[in-house]
């Protein structure tokens, strides 16, 4: 039986945490081997499209808030490796580290030549010299077993001038929230929770307080993508009851992202924005760097 608990840096927390070595064999004999999750053997056109739409969003990102061409990605975490993928066809020297190399291997194996790839646990090592202009943590956070290791590993990568971009699924939010209370559902059994892949809960004020407390700074708005759990006002849309409606309503984000991605991503971004500002959206994206010391 497990609890939620808020750590030392306010976020909500899986308590007791599973064993360490549970947590990696997990993900390095299961997590890209089965059909999970948003992880699958077989993609779209329309999926694909939407993996190169959210690389074009860090693409946008960094370019707004930098003003340094960007050399070198870092992506911790990088698993299938279509963001890697994206800033390699672009020219940016392409880092990554995972404990597995499954998901890549299917679907990107072009990489394993092009790009500057380990496969083990980022809490473990410094793994290379250099620093990068853009750091992506997309979905990792919640995963990872110590997170002040991790943090710490991840500044050593990072100069006054690089970005992080945090992406972290935006439990709790408002649509959630109102599901919970209308169901009639404990916290503790809410059914997003996934007390072996999910470690952590974040929320935008526990995200910067932890990147706060190791010396990072926000940079512009937080930015959440679209809001799919509108399905889960109706009954007859809910995913959780019947998971058969989960495939509608991925298809329904999948499109409705790629349509304004394609129409304009600025436009879009601000939407995102907007989502945030009023706590709904499935995922959370904060952009951080090291904080100036005057």
């Amino acid at each position: 039986m497990f609890e939620l608990s808020k750590d030392k840096f306010s976020i909500l927390s899986i308590d007791p945490r599973p064993l360490e070595e549970d947590l990696t064999k997990h993900y390095q004999n299961k997590y890209y081997q089965e059909n999970q999750g948003n992880y699958s053997k077989n993609y779209t056109e329309i999926e694909m499209t939407n993996f190169e739409n959210k690389a074009k969003l860090f693409e946008y990102l960094y370019k707004k808030y930098s003003n340094k061409k960007m050399r070198k990605i870092l992506e911790p975490g990088f698993g299938e490796g279509f963001t890697l993928r994206y800033f390699d066809n672009i020219g940016v020297d392409t880092f990554g580290i995972d404990i597995s190399d499954e998901g890549y291997k299917f679907h990107n194996m072009q990489l394993e030549s092009k790009s500057n790839l380990v496969i083990d646990n980022f809490e473990k090592d410094i793994f290379f010299k250099e620093k990068f202009n853009l750091v992506v943590l997309d979905h990792f956070l919640e995963h990872v077993f110590d997170l002040e290791d991790t943090m710490r590993i991840l500044k050593h990568y990072c100069d006054e001038d690089t970005l992080v971009i945090v992406l972290v699924p935006n439990d709790f939010n408002l649509l959630q929230e109102y599901y919970l209370l209308d169901q009639e559902i404990n916290k503790l059994n809410s059914p997003w929770i996934n007390q072996i892949e999910h470690l952590r809960y974040f929320s935008k004020s526990s995200l910067q307080f932890l990147f706060n407390s190791f010396g990072f700074e926000k940079v512009g708005n937080y930015l959440s993508d679209f809001p799919i759990e509108l399905n889960l006002i109706h009954a007859e849309n809910d995913y959780y009851i019947n998971l058969k409606n989960g495939k509608r309503a991925h298809f329904t984000r999948t499109v409705f992202e790629n349509l304004l991605y394609e129409n304009s991503v600025d436009k879009y971004a601000s939407l995102m924005e907007g989502f945030a500002l009023n706590n709904i959206g499935r995922n959370l994206i904060g952009i951080f760097r090291i904080a100036n010391i005057d």
